[in-house]
């Protein structure tokens, strides 16, 4: 399923979450709908995790 080792995998994985984080961040203080959009990275990130 997912190449490397799990740890490099989830390495990867919290820099891509916090990269997005902060990105959100960014989009909700300029525009209440990116709630959605959180939302939605927000059930990537737990299925995601849920294959680990």
């Amino acid at each position: 399923m997912m190449t490397g080792t799990p740890v490099s995998t989830l390495a990867k994985l919290i820099a891509t979450v916090t990269t997005s984080t902060e990105q959100l961040g960014s989009l909700l203080q300029a525009d209440t709908e990116s709630l959605e959009v959180l939302k939605k990275e927000s059930e990537k990130l737990q299925q995601s995790l849920a294959k680990l």
